[in-house]
């Protein structure tokens, strides 16, 4: 295929299989080319598509291709080839190549490397993809497709992540904002199968209803609309909804159940009695399993597959051998990790999902990522938000360059971020400032010495002899001793033709008579603190990814919790465990646990600890125990009374009057047992 950006006309074509030494041209018949070879490991890298991009000097060669154009949705042979024809006034020049190994409309692995280009020659590179999903466009606001930044979103590069991904055609037309759309609306969802005319629709017919799937152009009730109800055939009839003449739970069918039965919340009332070792759905015992947990007779609940891979001997959804995952937590071989299954819109942290992006927020700064990449803390002298795709960004540009600030979404260079001299337009820091031509220390403007020599920012006419005050390039500079302007200018501060230090900043209001920075009459204040009116305080400028303890700025724990400068406070250590980038208490990426449950590295969870007097149900709920529902303490499982053998729920025990519960061949009867 031919494509062409800018100047460049290039011919690309690609072969879907290995090519052979013998079936590729020589290296001069080839003219001025780069020929790309692919390897990886088929079998433990599955790649459907190879998405190429090429750039000379930071500049893109070609919009990014993919070869095939359509994903086959079958694995390709390593080995893949690929053959860039160059204009002959490109020799000389040093191109880079990039490749993507993508499966379903996303990068799973990529690589690149360094070309230099020969007039009339073809250049073989080999490139070998690994497992990685860093990005190789460097910095970027949008995604990275291979080499190029993509600023300018498609469904074929859309930046819903650091890399551009494939917007599903079945699901959406277009990408707007780095989020693929159907029409102005979201992706389509499981309610449909295809995006049609701006328009999600499943089949020819509108979106399913809630609590049903689109499967084969057809809406019905599954197990993943319906998990908490039963189906009636495509219908779907929530607990709540339902009677005794359609009664069931975790997607199962619906059931009727016997004559003068009644159905609660999912079970018919004599399911229980005949269910020790299983849950019930209608009037059916159905065994412990992902899909059907619970225990003595209690309502089926079907697991999160995300959180959970087993159903456990207590009847409750289990990862490994512990309990079910917490919020933003995916299950993934027995143990509770976070990743981009359960963060899809949060990046990871400790194992917890945090999800406070795309804000100017400093809680935003402080959890900044996306698809449950690691999170990342934002600058905030350099940064001022952080993008929908999970970018630290000042504006709409990058984050500013070491020695610049961000300003109002702009980078400028000042003394809090320069040691050397800023240039005359106030962006660029120019490092060290001590050369004739831009003489000058501290974020002051450069100054040209001309014939002088510059020595640590100052030019050699400017001296103790010739200047009372503080030295800048040539110029000296007299506004000291005295308070600083209010306005956040520059505070030049020094004695004795000393290269002058600014004392604007947020830990000083003033510059001393011995050329020293100061809040009030004392000593500027520590770093965390800021000045005001002649007193250091710790407050949200001082501190804005913290919380304050008195004057010192600390930064988020469950013992001391808070951000952007307020009080810290502790949480409770049994209904949390980490204090989130918002600072909210949070037990895991949830907020803290309620009275009845205690926070562990599974989520929240029903246990002796928070429910010595009640017994949990499978939903790690804590019950008082009850006849003939619930009975059980200590937290333990709730289990429900056989109402034939036994009358009461005494000290967590199913009894009969004060005694234990009849036999299997009695009745109790008044507190009684009898024969039955």
């Amino acid at each position: 295929m031919s494509s062409s950006t800018g100047k460049h006309r290039l011919l690309l074509s690609l072969a879907v299989a290995a090519l052979t030494a013998g079936c590729r041209d020589g290296a001069r018949a080839a003219g001025t080319a780069i020929f790309v070879s692919v390897g990886f490991d088929a079998e433990k890298l599955p790649v459907s598509q190879l998405r190429f991009s090429a750039t000379s000097s930071g500049q893109p060669l070609f919009e990014p291709v993919l070869r095939p154009g359509t994903d086959p949705a079958v694995s390709l042979p390593s080995g893949q080839t690929l053959r860039i024809r160059l204009p002959d006034s490109m020799g000389g020049q040093l191109v880079t190549v990039g490749a993507e190994g993508m499966n379903g409309g996303r990068v799973v692995s990529l690589a690149h490397s360094d070309v230099h280009v020969r007039r009339d020659f073809e250049i073989e590179v080999d490139l070998t993809l690994a497992a990685t999903s860093e990005p190789a466009c460097g910095p970027c606001i949008g995604c990275c497709s291979g080499m190029v930044c993509i600023t300018s979103y498609s469904p074929l590069n859309c930046g819903s992540d650091l890399l551009c991904t494939r917007c599903d055609p079945s699901s959406a037309d277009n990408c707007a904002t780095g989020e693929c759309r159907c029409g102005s609306g979201p992706a389509c969802s499981k309610a449909a199968d295809r995006c049609l005319e701006g328009e999600c629709r499943c089949g020819s017919g509108p979106v399913c209803s809630p609590g049903q799937e689109c499967v084969n152009g057809q809406c019905t009730c599954t197990s993943r609309s319906c998990v908490k109800g039963c189906c009636a055939g495509p219908t779907c009839l929530p607990k709540l909804s339902q009677s005794a003449s359609a009664c069931g739970a975790a997607s199962l069918a619906c059931e009727q159940c016997n004559a003068g039965v009644s159905c609660d919340l999912g079970v018919c009332s004599d399911c229980p009695a005949n269910c020790p070792n299983g849950c019930c759905s209608g009037n059916t015992c159905v065994p412990r399993g992902l899909l059907s947990c619970g225990k003595g007779g209690s309502a089926c609940v079907a697991c999160d597959p995300i959180t959970a891979d087993g159903c456990n001997v207590q009847g409750q959804c289990a990862c490994g051998t512990g309990l079910a995952c917490g919020p933003g937590q995916h299950c993934v071989s027995g143990a509770c990790l976070c990743d981009a299954v359960s963060c899809p819109s949060g990046c990871c942290r400790n194992n917890v999902c945090e999800t406070s992006i795309a804000d100017a927020g400093t809680a935003a700064l402080r959890a900044c990522g996306k698809n449950g990449r690691a999170c990342t803390t934002c600058d905030p002298i350099r940064s001022d938000t952080c993008t929908s795709t999970g970018q630290c960004a000042c504006g709409a540009s990058p984050s500013c360059d070491v020695g610049q600030k961000c300003v109002n979404g702009s980078c400028v260079c000042d003394s809090a971020t320069c040691s050397g001299c800023c240039s005359a337009d106030g962006r660029s820091c120019m490092q060290p400032g001590t050369t004739n031509d831009a003489c000058g220390k501290n974020g002051f403007t450069c100054q040209n010495c001309g014939t002088q020599t510059c020595v640590d920012g100052r030019c050699s006419s400017c001296t103790s002899a010739t200047c009372m005050g503080c030295c800048s390039g040539s110029a000296c500079l007299t506004q000291m001793p005295g308070p600083c302007p209010l306005d956040g200018g520059l505070c030049p501060c020094g004695q004795g033709g000393a290269t002058c230090h600014s004392c604007t900043t947020i830990t000083s209001d003033t510059c001393n008579a011995d050329g020293t920075c100061g809040c009030g009459t004392q000593p500027a204040c520590s770093p965390g603190q800021h000045c005001v009116n002649g007193q250091c305080f710790c407050d949200a400028t001082s501190c804005p990814t913290g919380c304050c303890s008195g004057t010192s700025c600390v930064q988020p724990s469950v013992q001391q919790c808070g951000t952007n400068g307020s009080s810290c406070f502790a949480c409770s250590p049994t209904q949390a465990n980490n204090c989130s980038s918002s600072g909210d208490c949070r037990c895991g990426s949830a907020p803290s646990c309620p009275s009845g449950q205690s926070c562990s590295t599974n989520g929240c969870v029903c246990d002796a600890v928070s429910c010595p007097s009640g017994c949990c149900t499978a939903a790690s709920a804590c019950l008082l125990p009850s006849f003939p529902a619930n009975c059980a303490i200590d937290g333990m499982s709730c289990v429900p009374c056989d109402p034939l053998r036994t009358d009461r729920c005494q000290s967590g025990s199913c009894a009969c009057g004060g005694g234990p519960a009849c036999g299997p061949s009695q009745q109790c009867v008044s507190g009684v047992c009898r024969p039955h």
